[in-house]
């Protein structure tokens, strides 16, 4: 039997690690790669960069290296697998071309982010509905530190978005009043499609429309009421830090900060039913979590006509 066309390439990289002994076992059905290095044990899923949209522990030129076998990874581990990488990046445009891509990511041949993502939700009762991930863009105006969007991906032409959620719509009409949307991306909020692909959702009786956002766009008040108009009913909003000098250092940008404070603060205003700022644990900022609810809690005093209004703290996998 002709072996895959991966395994003469894991070979070579195992002969040129700098650790010894090493072996990679690939295993294609379930896209992971066993390797055995130095006495130690790891389980890595590693598919072309292109095709891969998760977090990832490491990025080459033309592969993501995702860890599979645990994300608590000790200094002695990190060291193994810098060492890893380093054979393979010699030989990872030539592992791109032959790797089979996650069951998770676009198309081949388009390299887009999936339109949609459908998420069962479930609670001791049984089912309990779900949530649909709808991208409808992956450009931003921001490049965070711990983000894994590729931000250069390709989006699809607005007659597409509509077309696959129409069809989307007619295929789950009777689970469609329990679904609620996630509108992400990049940064929706980009999307010339937005409030149409809203203005559609809410018109076939969508459970809910949340629109994930940084916040910077709906500093303007038009833009705000518009979205309201359309549907948006819940806002979840990315805001790292209340101090500027680390919101620059997180997002990869200068003089947004007071753009996102001034659309939380307005949105603050205004009769959504729920508002959640949600804030990704990193060492720049896990010191500031007390003083940073306060701050929140302040933003919009009396004014505040948001029927909720919350603290999210999250984390990426892929920024220890």
């Amino acid at each position: 039997m002709r072996p895959e066309p991966w395994a003469a390439l894991f070979k070579k990289a195992d002969a040129s690690v700098r650790v010894r002994p090493c072996r990679t076992t690939y295993d294609p059905a379930r896209r992971t790669a066993r390797v055995s290095l130095g006495g130690r044990s790891f389980e890595l899923m590693i598919c072309p960069k292109s095709r891969y949209r998760g977090p990832a522990y490491k990025k080459t030129a033309g592969l993501a290296v995702c860890v599979a076998s645990g994300t608590d990874l000790s200094a002695a581990d990190q060291e193994l697998l810098a060492a890893y990488l380093a054979a393979l990046e010699p030989l990872d445009s030539a592992l791109a071309a032959v790797l089979p891509r996650p069951a998770s990511a676009a198309p081949q041949e388009d390299g887009r982010q999936p339109l949609l993502q459908t998420l069962a939700l479930r609670d001791g009762t049984g089912d309990a509905g779900s949530i649909c991930l709808l991208s409808l863009s992956m450009r931003c105006n921001q490049a965070c530190l711990f983000c894994p969007v590729m931000r250069d991906a390709a989006d699809l032409p607005r007659a597409a978005i509509m077309r696959e959620l129409a069809s989307y719509c007619r295929s789950r009409r009777r689970q469609l009043p329990g679904t609620g949307f996630l509108i992400t991306g990049g940064e929706p909020t980009l999307s010339p499609v937005l409030k149409e692909a809203v203005r559609f959702l809410t018109a076939k009786g969508a459970g809910y429309c949340t629109l994930l956002s940084n916040a910077v766009r709906l500093s303007d008040p038009a833009f705000l009421s518009s979205i309201q108009r359309a549907g948006v009913q819940r806002l979840f909003l990315s805001f790292h830090s209340h101090r500027p000098e680390v919101y620059d250092a997180l997002t990869g940008t200068k003089g947004q900060f007071r753009l996102a404070l001034d659309g939380i603060r307005q949105a603050l205003r205004r009769p959504f039913f729920e508002i959640n700022c949600n804030v990704v644990v990193n060492k720049l900022n896990y010191k500031d979590f007390p003083e940073m609810a306060a701050f929140l809690a302040g933003l919009a005093g009396r004014d505040r006509r948001t029927r909720s209004f919350s603290l999210c703290v999250s984390a990426m996998n892929e920024n220890p």
